[in-house]
């Protein structure tokens, strides 16, 4: 887990309250408490940069408030408005948030992080829009948990390219989204890397659209677990001839059993290391299990399925072959 360093000061002063509540900002070897309830907003400066918001949930007696009732307006909402060039983070952990979630009501976000350098660990967010929204890169996403959101479960977003010098990527470890009414994870983001967290693979399972979507380049995405979602297990597309030389594109070690959609739809570019395939799709056998897939699908146009079944693993090379000019422009 990549915790920031503790170290923040004093946030606004609405949000300052009594020793009473559960919830500390953490500064040096001092700690303010501060009341966290229904649309709760921090904003990342010098003065609190690199800290953690410490929040406590029930069945402690001075939880935070912001479990005890339906959240109307959205739920907390972390914004970093320096340049990444600054390099200042900021991160919020719920703790052992196993009893009882920060619940929505069908409306807004329950956690949004804004801007670079951001992170949530062991958050449980229930009923809302969208459970858990990034929108900047150097994102940390680990050990939470995503339940019955109207829209996606996990929506995180980075802007920056692959060929960039100030590409730090997303972290995405041992997350689970379940029973959301669009995709389990929606990502769009180069240098993604998406593995195990403390306890769980990232895990999508029963919601509405699709498992895991994912859009980017030089992504590396291991020990995922997709089941029965009304759409494809796991969708990926990268469009970069320099994804395996400038990143590591990789998928392997993914599990997807009793998907309506096809197990697994990898569409990529060809560039020469992968025999004829999409750059980073891992055909070691063993490595990819797939059980009772794409029942009522079959793979999309111009996609091949190595298994031969036409409905569970569908690889699709986008354009041509990557030339040789391509692959050496790449940085």
């Amino acid at each position: 887990m990549r915790k920031f360093p503790l170290a923040i000061s004093a946030v606004a002063l609405s949000f300052l309250c009594s020793s009473a509540h559960a919830a500390t900002l953490s500064f040096g070897a001092t700690t303010q408490s501060v009341a966290v309830d229904c649309g709760f907003k921090l904003k990342v400066t010098q003065a609190n940069a690199f800290g953690t918001l410490q929040l406590v949930p029930p069945p402690a007696a001075n939880a935070d408030p912001i479990f005890t009732h339906v959240c109307k307006k959205g739920g907390i909402t972390i914004s970093n408005p320096t340049s990444a060039l600054a390099g200042l983070g900021f991160s919020i952990d719920c703790g052992t948030n196993q009893f009882r979630p920060i619940t929505g009501d069908g409306t807004h976000s329950g956690i949004t992080l804004q801007g670079f350098g951001l992170a949530a660990f062991n958050c449980y967010v229930d009923g809302f829009n969208k459970g858990i929204v990034t929108t900047g890169d150097a994102a940390d996403i680990e050990d939470n948990r995503v339940t019955n959101c109207t829209g996606d479960g996990f929506s995180l977003r980075s802007t920056v390219p692959l060929n960039s010098q100030n590409l730090n990527g997303l972290f995405i470890n041992g997350n689970r989204s379940i029973n959301n009414g669009g995709w389990g994870f929606n990502i769009a983001a180069s240098g993604i890397d998406a593995e195990q967290g403390s306890f769980f693979f990232n895990t999508a399972n029963g919601n509405g659209k699709g498992g895991f979507l994912i859009k980017g380049n030089g992504n590396t995405l291991s020990g995922g677990i997709a089941s029965s979602n009304k759409g494809p297990g796991i969708f990926v597309v990268s469009t970069s001839c320099c994804s395996n030389i400038t990143g590591s594109q990789d998928l392997d070690t993914f599990q997807a059993d009793n998907n309506a959609g096809p197990a697994i739809i990898y569409a990529a570019k060809d560039d020469g290391s992968n025999s004829g395939l999409p750059t980073g799709f891992d055909s070691t056998p063993g490595g990819i299990d797939v059980t009772n897939d794409g029942k009522n699908a079959s793979c999309p146009a111009g996609s091949v399925d190595p298994t031969g079944t036409n409905k569970e693993i569908c690889l699709k090379v986008l354009g041509k072959p990557c030339s040789d000019k391509a692959l050496n422009a790449c940085p």
